[in-house]
């Protein structure tokens, strides 16, 4: 199965993941998915590993193909198996005789793998490569030896040490196991001890793997094929090791009874370490230990299709930690680390051992409830008891250290499933939908997926595909309204947004756009607005020795955080030929900007261009301070709710005023909007304010004749 990986989304993990994969002790090695064939793909990233085995550095490995490595001697017909599998797509395991830089020849144990990114599309090859040398010399050294006994039935004592390979050769007559020294240090047995039973050695095998170890055994004595196997050994000092064990049976009786049994043994706990690491960095958070999201959407995928075939009932959790936000906003985000770390710890504690819960983001848990009752009822049994442990659990604060004690709270959205085979991707939406449910309820903690949500559902489900449509069949247009300066000239029209679908008629900018910024459709939406701007030929050809007015255009956090919406936006406007210092791009106070750095450097990047922005809705967000300081703004917006208190609320002139007063020692300008009487206008002159929109000086018109 290809990997995708998108869940190493934080800066830190994947910086935890290079480093792991950098000091690993095998070899890997990742190209580009394509060409296969000739020249083959180019190789994008080595390891250290890969450097010190085989004498190359990475800049002269670096875009060539790994067939770099192949020499005189590798097996064509192995690397024909290898490009066969790739064609497919397929991951393949092989052992390949390779030629370091010298010319030296080595012996690799291949593991490749492709990659696919979120949209499922092949992108790379993962080579996790191993030296097996030693194993080829050791293997080489116990079929010689096998076949020597077998033709003169005598006894051959193998004595390599070389490699770090133990040897033990049992008399299955007696009972007596002879090892060599390698087999005796690798164990920590005392070198002055002669002789070792069976029992001794069936000691020494790691109580959870002995049943299996002994079944393999018996069914290469009964069978007469090679036993091979990798378990855990106990150390005489208690140290846990694993091993890989291959052996076979080299001298029979005169009736085929089998007499003698001969194995190597070598020591690869190294590389179970590296492998259960990377196993960890793909399946489970590195902040809170917890499966992610790629791990339990894996095992929904089996209980779903358990749950439809052993006709049972499974559970699905969603739980969103309330006011998160505030917490990082307020404490920093190491304390709100403490916290996701503690949320977890406790969500586990109040759950049964079998249920699995996972971190798939943020501040987003699930909790899969496997296989819990074979009807409806009593599923919902065990996870109303469930949701109880976990409410009680939240009752007692958090202690988050440097005395900050913070009380959570989760809204938690719960689906039951199985009595027939179900999508993954439906049971998740069902799961969200009550989460949400629930959320926008203060009066509940949690809700259950129903008739009612599977309603609304199907509605957001409608809204969202006509929404989507709607941008494809050119739905969406703009309006515009005049923006005037103190001589109350035209400076500027601010594009605003209309929806005009044949269902529900003209749909305002503020119900349409939040839903699209929520449901991922703002990036096309946004596009779409941008594209009907740029096209209106009236908005930008008026007679040149006429004044041209700047146009001021609304944009989404989501565009703001995306540097790719930045060169996009510059290349319609060169498409178009636009003058980028026409445009004004406004953003809203009260958004979340998640990045604030990544909003700043698209919005400097946008500021060489000529492009200026403007804060609207000024005064009714919580960090309107935050962003005056931070990002570079050269006109701000007074929102229309403290416009329409002027000459009527003390308190909204003061708040105008100090607007005013902030941002003229800032140096920004500022537009205020809603301006709807000559009393407002005649305030707001009085006090400096530089532009002014409203419909005292125009309603938004659909044509622009100058």
């Amino acid at each position: 199965m290809p990997i995708t990986l998108f869940n190493l989304n934080s800066e830190d993990t994947l910086k935890l993941a290079l480093r792991v994969i950098d000091s690993a002790s095998d070899i890997i090695l990742i190209a580009e998915a394509e060409p296969i064939e000739e020249p083959g793909p180019r190789i994008v990233y080595v390891n250290k590993a890969f450097v010190n085995e085989t004498g190359f550095s990475a800049s002269e490995v670096i875009g060539k193909t790994p067939r770099i490595l192949q020499g005189p001697k590798t097996d064509k017909v192995t690397i024909g198996r290898i490009s066969a599998a790739l064609k497919k797509w397929q991951p393949i395991r092989e052992e390949v005789l390779n030629y370091k830089k010298n010319g030296e020849e080595f012996w690799q144990e291949l593991n490749i793998f492709p990659v696919t990114d979120q949209s499922g599309r092949y992108t790379h090859w993962v080579s996790i490569q191993r030296n097996i040398s030693a194993r080829k010399t050791s293997e080489k050294i116990h079929l010689e030896t096998k076949y020597f006994l077998e033709q003169s039935q005598q006894r051959l004592i193998l004595a390599t040490d070389a490699g770090g390979i133990g040897i033990w050769d049992w008399n299955i007559l007696t009972g007596e196991v002879k090892h060599n020294q390698c087999w005796i240090e690798l164990l920590g047995e005392d070198p002055g001890q002669t002789y070792f039973s069976v029992e001794d050695f069936k000691n020494r095998i790691h109580p959870e793997d002995l049943s299996v170890i002994l079944d393999r055994l018996n069914v290469s004595l009964a069978t007469g094929k090679e036993y091979q196997a990798k378990y855990k050994m106990v150390r005489g000092d208690g140290r846990v090791v694993w091993v890989e064990d291959k052996g076979a049976i080299v001298e029979r009786s005169e009736s085929g009874e089998p007499l003698r049994m001969v194995s190597t043994i070598k020591d690869i706990s190294e590389q179970v370490a590296a492998q259960e690491k990377i196993q960890e960095l793909i399946f489970f958070d590195s902040l809170t230990n917890l499966p992610n999201r790629q791990y339990i959407q894996d095992r929904i995928h089996r209980t779903i299709s358990e749950s439809a075939r052993n006709k049972t009932y499974s559970g699905l959790m969603f739980l969103d930690l309330d006011n998160f936000k505030n917490v990082n906003d307020t404490y920093g985000h190491n304390i709100g680390d403490v916290l996701l770390k503690e949320f977890g710890a406790r969500i586990q504690k109040a759950i049964r051992p079998k249920d699995i819960v996972a971190r798939i983001g943020g501040d987003e848990f699930l909790i899969l409830f496997e296989e819990i009752g074979t009807t409806l009822a009593d599923a919902k049994k065990i996870l109303e008891e469930a949701i109880e442990r976990i409410l009680e659990g939240f009752t007692e604060h958090h202690d988050l250290g440097d005395g900050v004690y913070v009380q959570a709270k989760a809204s938690i959205g719960i689906v039951i499933f199985g009595d027939q085979e179900s999508q993954f991707d439906d049971i998740f939406k069902y799961a969200d939908l009550a989460m949400y449910a629930a959320k926008s309820d203060p009066h509940l903690s949690h809700r259950f997926f129903d008739i009612g949500l599977m309603e609304q559902f199907k509605q957001k489900s409608n809204y969202f595909a006509r929404l989507k449509n709607a941008c494809a069949l050119k739905q969406i247009s703009t309006v515009y309204q005049p923006v005037v300066d103190r001589n109350q000239d035209v400076v500027a029209y601010e594009a605003l947004a209309r929806w005009n679908d044949p269902e529900f008629g003209i749909v305002m900018p503020d119900d349409f756009i939040p839903f699209a910024e929520k449901n991922g459709l703002i990036i096309e939406v946004g596009n779409t607005i941008i594209e009907n701007i740029f096209s209106n030929q009236d908005l930008w050809n008026s007679p040149e020795n006429d004044q041209q007015p700047d146009v001021m255009i609304n944009i989404s956090a989501h565009q703001l955080m995306n540097l790719g919406f930045a060169k996009k936006f510059i290349a319609s406007c060169e498409q178009f030929h636009i003058p980028m210092n026409r445009i004004h791009l406004e953003i809203t106070e009260s958004i979340n900007i998640g990045n604030v750095d990544a909003a700043i450097e698209v919005m400097l990047f946008l500021n060489k261009q000529g492009v200026k922005f403007a804060l609207d809705d000024f005064g009714t967000g919580f960090s309107s301070l935050t962003y005056l300081q931070k990002l570079p703004i050269q006109y701000l917006k007074i929102d229309k709710s403290f416009v329409a208190g002027l000459g009527v609320s003390s308190d909204d002139e003061a708040i105008a005023t100090n607007i005013l007063i902030l941002a003229r020692g800032l140096g920004i300008k500022v537009i205020a909007e809603g301006v709807e009487t000559q009393a407002q206008f005649e305030w707001l002159l009085s006090k400096g304010c530089d532009y002014f929109q409203g419909w005292y000086f125009g309603h938004p018109v659909d044509s622009l004749k100058f």
